[in-house]
This record gives structure tokens, sequence and C-alpha cells, in this order.
């Protein structure tokens, strides 16, 4: 019988305890689950007792590789024996509550990717909740929130890990599978469920990456690289950097403004910025909603955040009008719960009604369908 859920867990000299926490806590959902462990340590001989041991349960699957083959290796053998609808990645030290995650799952099978909430915890205690914002595809292409726990299609990943060269970008691989995985759904919509349980624990030990980022410096490379590889796919051409002061933040600069819309670069010339603006009111595809900006630091703002937009990935993914405003416009939303949950200087989408909350808003409308019956919008903030 196929499985809801497939959790594959890569072993490197796990402690025994630590197996044995997370078997009681997926022990309560052995009949809807698979456990899929890839033993990635063939000279531990404990290890292998134990693992071998464990194959007594029905609902667990081993896979000892004859020699060790790292990370990213026992990753893919893992999703390769996976049966579930859904899979996703759960360390080995970590763990796990399923309750809610499968509620979602017997609610309906059309979801495409799912996430949770997560925490750090130590021997200690719990702590560091994580509330995650609403995933928007803007800002999940900038900094990896979904983190996990993340549910993804089983045979879409497979497809993704048979197609796509993941493994050379080994240090980052999850974050390079979630940004292939959404690249699955270009030109169609992709069902997203958050669900705002904590279902995810994060250990905190000292070697555990959760102590500090960068305990994965070549990550910080190979971000750089995989981002200007992602939107280049879509006609983008970015110039993407690491955020001084949040180390897994990347920051990018587009040009497609321009060449889709006529956007003006940021520019000291007032003039032409001036006479850019004055002439919204006869361009079929961008116009100012509410009263005229009247200042030069208005217009500047507005250019600044045009200039940090993939105006070409973002058309591949909505088909809603693109506003934006300026920060002035920002107080009506500080309150919005996912508003409040984002990281300062990263673009974000929070879609809303046109007729009622925009309305009351100063701002550049992009609509690249000119489809004057659509009701809603997404609104980009950088806070």
């Amino acid at each position: 019988m196929t499985k809801l859920l497939s959790l594959i867990t890569p072993l490197y000299n796990t402690p025994i305890n630590y197996l044995e926490q997370i078997k009681e806590q997926l022990m309560l959902y052995s009949d809807r689950i698979e456990w899929v462990l890839v033993n990635d340590s063939p000279f531990n001989q404990k290890l292998i007792n134990y693992v071998e041991r464990l194959k007594d349960h029905e609902f667990i699957k081993v896979h000892t590789n004859k020699k060790n083959l790292g990370i990213y290796k026992s990753y893919v053998a893992g999703y390769e024996i996976a049966s579930g609808d859904y899979c996703g990645i759960l360390d080995h030290d970590d763990h796990i509550d399923l309750k809610e995650v499968l509620v979602y799952l017997d609610r309906s099978s059309d979801y495409d990717l799912l996430y949770t909430n997560e925490y750090k915890f130590d021997d200690e205690k719990k702590f560091d909740y994580y509330h995650k914002p609403e995933l928007d595809l803007l800002s999940t292409a900038f900094y990896f929130y979904t983190h996990h726990i993340t549910l993804m299609r089983t045979e879409i990943v497979r497809r993704v890990i048979k197609e796509r060269q993941l493994g050379k970008y080994s240090s980052i691989f999850d974050i390079c599978l979630m940004l292939d995985y959404i690249h699955e759904f270009r030109g169609s919509e992709i069902k997203v469920a958050h669900i705002d349980w904590f279902s995810y624990g994060w250990r905190v030990h000292q070697n555990s990456t959760a102590m500090s980022i960068d305990q994965k410096p070549a990550a910080h490379m190979e971000r750089i690289i995989k981002i200007e590889e992602f939107f280049k796919e879509f006609g983008e051409t970015p110039i993407v950097s690491i955020d001084k002061d949040i180390q897994y933040l990347v920051c990018s600069e587009f040009f497609s403004g321009n060449d889709l819309y006529k956007i003006p670069p940021l520019t000291e010339n007032k003039e032409i910025i001036k006479r850019w603006f004055e002439s919204l009111s006869n361009n079929k595809k961008i116009s100012w909603l509410g009263s005229q900006p009247i200042t030069f630091e208005q217009m500047s703002e507005i250019l600044d955040v045009a200039r940090r937009l993939p105006f070409k990935y973002l058309r591949e993914y909505t088909t809603l009008p693109i506003f934006i405003v300026d920060k002035n416009c920002y107080k009506h939303f500080e309150s919005d719960p996912s508003y409040q949950k984002h990281l300062p200087n990263v673009p974000f989408i929070l879609q809303r009604d046109i007729n009622s909350e925009i309305k009351m808003l100063n701002g550049m409308m992009i609509n690249p369908n000119e489809d004057k019956n659509i009701l809603k919008a997404n609104l980009i903030f950088i806070k």
C-alpha cells in the first residue's frame, strides 16, 4: 500500500539515542508514513547492527551505502526507494511531530508543496520558535525560509534529481532542490500550504550548522552561482550578492524592468525620472494609482524597488498586476502577520484586493496581461 509520506534520513556516525528518539516519534504514524534511512557509515558496525534491527518495523526502509558517498548521494538513494506520495528530509539528529501535517494530507491531495514552522532545541529546552511567513514566489528565491519540514511531490522530486545537476551544489542541496522544484511549475500554479504548527525541531549542539551559518562557508558562493543560474533560465541577467548583515539572504539587482516596461534605471537625472513618471498615464502596461508622486525621493524609491524585481520571472508565475508602493504606505500593513515575519531587505509579496485595501494606497501598477477585470494585485514590499 502506498504511504502518504516518506521521510528521508541520511546517517553518518549518528548516535543511536538520536535515532531512538525519532523512531518513537514516528511510531505514532507508522500506518501512514515510511521512514527511509540511508546509512552512509558502512564502517560503523554499531550503527549497522542497529539499523538492521529496524528493518523489523514495516514502516522503515534501510539502505546502506557500500562506501561513504556523502550526503547528496545519500539523499538521492533515499528518494529512489521512497514510495510515499509526498517526501521530505528529516535530519538524523532532530525531532518531528506529524500530527498537523497528516491532517493537511488527509484533507487534500492537491497540494504541491507543504511546509511547517520550526524551532531549535538543545539538551535543556526548546527555543527560537520560527513562525514562518506565507510563501510567495518572490521572497522564496532570496532566502530559504521553508527549511524543514518541507514536503514535495515525490514523482516531481525524482524528475528534478534525474534531470538537473544538483550534485554540484552539495552544500546547499535542499535550497537547490526547492528552486528547481519551483521551476517545474513554470507557467502554472503551484498549490502551497503553510502549516502553522511547530512540526520540526532543529537540534543545536557543538557540531550542528544551527550554531552558525558560517559553518558552511562554501554555501555562500554556491548560493550566488545557483541564484544566477536560476534566474537566467527566465531570461533575467541578475547581479547577485550575499547580504552583508544576514548571511543567508541573497540580494539581487535585475534589468528586465527596462526590457519589458521601459522602466528607467535609477539615476540622479531628475528631469529624466520626472518625465517618465509623467508619461505613465499614457502607458497601457504601467499606471500610477492614487495621487501622483510629488517628490523626487518618492520617485527614486519606487525605481529602487523596481530594480530589485525579476519581472520576467514574475510574469511566468502570476497573472496579477504588480503594485509597488512607497514606504509611506507600509504603515497600513505593519501589523499584518506575513509582513512582520519577513526579513528586512528582501522583496516579498502580499496579495490583496484591489477595490478595498489598494484604493487607499499610492504606487506604480504594472499589469503584464492588461486584464482590466482583475480584482487582486501583488503588493511588493521591501522592509
